[in-house]
C-alpha cells in the first residue's frame, strides 16, 4: 500500500484511505496512526498530522479537528490546552494566540474575559488588574481616566462626580477651600453670590441670614449692626430709616408710634422727646409744637383754644380793667375802684403790642 494507505486484512485488492484523525506515513501499512495530542488531521489519506494552531488545542490523541480556545480563553502554537486570559488583560475572539493587554483607562480584575471594562466617572484606572478606584474628595474624573482632577476654589464635584460646578447662590464651598464635597449656606452677614468661593461681609445697614445669596438693606423702622441675620425692631419712642444702623430717640415735637417715621406734632400739639403721641396744649398755656413742654402765661397776661385763636406761641396781655393771674385762659374784670392789669391802685405800662412772646 502506498503512503497515506493502509491494509490491515490478507488477500484485499484495494488499500484504505488513511482515515481522519490518523496519518499514514510509510508504505505497506497494516494499521492507521492516530494523530497525538496537540495535532489533528481533518482529511483521509494523510501521511502527517497537523499541529494545533494557536488559538485552538488539541487535547486527545485521534483527533479530527482542532478545538477553538472561545472568548477569554488562548493557546499558543502546538497546545493541547487553552489558558484564561489574566487580570488586565483580554482575549476578544474565538482563537486567540495571546492575551491583549487593556487599554489605557481600562481595566479587568477577572481572568477569562473577552474585554476589558472602561474606567467610570468619578473613579480612575491607574492599574488595569484591579479594580476602579474612587475619586477622594473634592476631585473629579470623566470617563476612562487615570487620573482625578481636584476641583478648584469655588466649585464641589457634581453628583456624577464626573465635572466641577459651582455653589449655588446662597451656599459658599465649604470651608472656602478646594477639594471640597458640599457647599454649605452661606453665614450670617454675608453674601454668596454664584461663582463666589468666599462669603463677602455685608456692609453696616445691611443684614443676610444664613443662606442668603445677596445682603439686604435693613428696613425702616429696625437697625442693622455688623453681620446680622435680620434687623433689629426700635424699641417704643424710637425710629428709624431705612438702612440704619442705630435707633434715634424721638425728638421733642414729635410723635414716633411706628418705629419706621417719625410725624411732627400739629399746631396746639406738642410732645417730649421719645413720645409716641402729641399732647394737646391746655388754655392758659403759650405752646410751640416743636418744643416738648407748654408754658404757663404769667400774672397779666392770658390766652386759650391756641388751634384757632391766634399765634399759640404767645400770650395776650390783659385789657385795662381787667386782671389775670398765672394760667388764666381769659381776662377777668376788676373789682370797683381798682385799674389796670393787676387791679392795683398803681399805675401799670402796657406793652405796645398787646402781647408776651414766650418762645
Amino acid at each position: 500500500c502506498p503512503i497515506g494507505t493502509y491494509q490491515s486484512a490478507k488477500k484485499q485488492i484495494t488499500c484504505l484511505d488513511c482515515p481522519k484523525g490518523s496519518y499514514c506515513s510509510t508504505k505497506a501499512l497494516i494499521i492507521d496512526t492516530k494523530c497525538p495530542i496537540k495535532t489533528y488531521q481533518n482529511k483521509l489519506k494523510q501521511n502527517t498530522c497537523i499541529i494545533c494552531t494557536s488559538g485552538s488545542y488539541c487535547d486527545v490523541i485521534g483527533l479530527q479537528n482542532k478545538k477553538s480556545c472561545g472568548k477569554g480563553k488562548y493557546s499558543f502554537f502546538n497546545s493541547n490546552l487553552c489558558t484564561p486570559c489574566p487580570i488586565g488583560t483580554y482575549c476578544p475572539t474565538n482563537t486567540n494566540s495571546k492575551p491583549t493587554y487593556c487599554d489605557t483607562g481600562y481595566y479587568n480584575a477577572q481572568t477569562t474575559q473577552s474585554l476589558c471594562i472602561q474606567c467610570p466617572v468619578g473613579n480612575f484606572c491607574k492599574d488595569p488588574t484591579i479594580l476602579p478606584t474612587q475619586c477622594t474628595t473634592g476631585y473629579v474624573s470623566l470617563v476612562g481616566a487615570t487620573s482625578c482632577t481636584l476641583c478648584p476654589f469655588g466649585k464641589i464635584p457634581n453628583t456624577n462626580r464626573d465635572a466641577c460646578i459651582n455653589c449655588p447662590a446662597g451656599k459658599e464651598c465649604k470651608w472656602s477651600m478646594q477639594g471640597q464635597t458640599a457647599c454649605k449656606d452661606c453665614p450670617i452677614g454675608h453674601s454668596c453670590a454664584s461663582k463666589s468661593s468666599q462669603p463677602i461681609q455685608c456692609d453696616l445697614g445691611y443684614y443676610s441670614p444664613a443662606g442668603g445669596a445677596t445682603c439686604i438693606q435693613c428696613e425702616a423702622g429696625k437697625y442693622c449692626k455688623f453681620l446680622v441675620g435680620q434687623g433689629t425692631s426700635c424699641n417704643v419712642g424710637y425710629y428709624s430709616l431705612i438702612g440704619s444702623t442705630k435707633c434715634t430717640l424721638c425728638e421733642s415735637g414729635f410723635k414716633c408710634d411706628k418705629p419706621e417715621l417719625k410725624v411732627a406734632c400739629t399746631k396746639g400739639y406738642y410732645s417730649v422727646a421719645g413720645a409716641t403721641t402729641c399732647t394737646k396744649c391746655l388754655d392758659g398755656q403759650a405752646c410751640n409744637n416743636y418744643n416738648n413742654q407748654p408754658r404757663f402765661c404769667p400774672s397779666g397776661y392770658y390766652h386759650f383754644d391756641f388751634i384757632t385763636n391766634g399765634d399759640m406761641t404767645q400770650c395776650l396781655i390783659c385789657s385795662a380793667g381787667k386782671y389775670c393771674t398765672t394760667n388764666d385762659k381769659k381776662p377777668l374784670a376788676c373789682p370797683n375802684g381798682m385799674i389796670y392789669r393787676q387791679c392795683t391802685n398803681l399805675s401799670a405800662i402796657q406793652s405796645k403790642t398787646g402781647v408776651l412772646k414766650l418762645f
